[in-house]
C-alpha cells in the first residue's frame, strides 16, 4: 500500500464555492478544489502533452483502467452497445464482459477486427456508440489497421477508442480522425500515468465539472 499526498485547496468566498461545484469555474481559470480531482501539475502536463501530440486536448490519470473506464462511461449510457476486438488486455475484457453489463447495462460484442465485414454488420444502428481496439493487442500482438477501423467508425457515426499501450511512439493520435487514444507515457514506481488524446470528441469528454482544457 502506498502513501499518497493529497491537498484540499482553500476557497475564500462562499459564492466562488457554488460556482466551482456547478462547473462554472474550473482548472482553466486556475480554480482547484481537491488535488486528486485535478491540480495545476496535471493541468500543465495535459496541456503540454496535447501540444506535443498535435491534438486538441489530453487528460492525465494514474492508471490504464481508470482512463479506459472514464472514456467509455463518458461515451456510453445505459442500454448502449460497444463493438470491441476479441483480443484485449484482460482487465479491459473483464470490464466489458462483467462489470459494464451488470452495473451499467452496457453490452459488448467481441469480433475479429481484421474481418471488416463482420465489424460492420455487428454495429447496431442507434445502439452502438464505440468501436474499441488496441493498436497492438495484449498479449497476442495482433496489429490493427488503425486508419481503416477509424474510417469504419467514422462512417457509422461511432467513436473509435484506441488503446495505444504497445505502440505509443509509432502511432500518433493526429493520424486518425474522430478518435480517442489511451496511451501510457510515464512510469512512476508501480504506477502509470495515462494520457487519453483526441480531437473531435475531446471537448465533450472533458466537459465534466470544469475539466474542459
Amino acid at each position: 500500500m502506498s502513501i499518497e499526498a493529497f491537498a484540499t485547496l482553500i476557497v475564500m468566498e462562499p459564492e466562488t464555492k457554488h460556482r466551482l461545484f456547478s462547473g462554472e469555474l474550473g482548472p482553466v481559470k486556475d480554480f482547484f478544489i481537491y488535488s486528486p480531482h485535478f491540480n495545476l501539475t496535471m493541468l500543465n502536463l495535459s496541456l503540454q502533452m496535447a501540444t506535443l501530440e498535435g491534438i486538441e486536448a489530453a487528460y492525465c490519470t494514474l492508471s490504464g483502467m481508470f482512463v479506459i473506464s472514464l472514456v467509455l462511461m463518458q461515451l456510453c449510457s445505459s442500454g448502449d452497445h460497444v463493438v470491441a476486438s476479441q483480443t484485449l488486455y484482460g482487465g479491459t475484457h473483464a470490464l466489458l464482459t462483467h462489470f459494464f453489463p451488470r452495473a451499467c447495462s452496457i453490452t459488448t460484442s467481441f469480433v475479429d477486427l481484421r474481418d471488416y465485414d463482420t465489424v460492420k454488420v455487428t454495429i447496431m444502428e442507434g445502439r452502438t456508440k464505440v468501436l474499441y481496439f488496441e493498436v497492438v493487442s495484449n498479449p497476442t500482438l495482433t496489429v490493427a489497421d488503425v486508419l481503416e477501423l477509424c474510417r469504419i467508425a467514422h462512417d457509422k457515426g461511432l467513436t473509435a477508442v484506441v488503446d495505444n499501450t504497445f505502440a505509443p511512439m509509432c502511432t500518433l493520435p493526429r493520424t486518425s480522425y474522430g478518435t480517442v487514444f489511451t496511451t501510457p507515457r510515464f512510469e512512476d514506481y508501480s504506477e502509470y500515468t495515462e494520457v487519453f488524446d483526441g480531437w473531435d470528441e475531446a471537448e465533450k469528454l472533458l466537459s465534466m465539472k470544469g475539466l474542459v482544457l
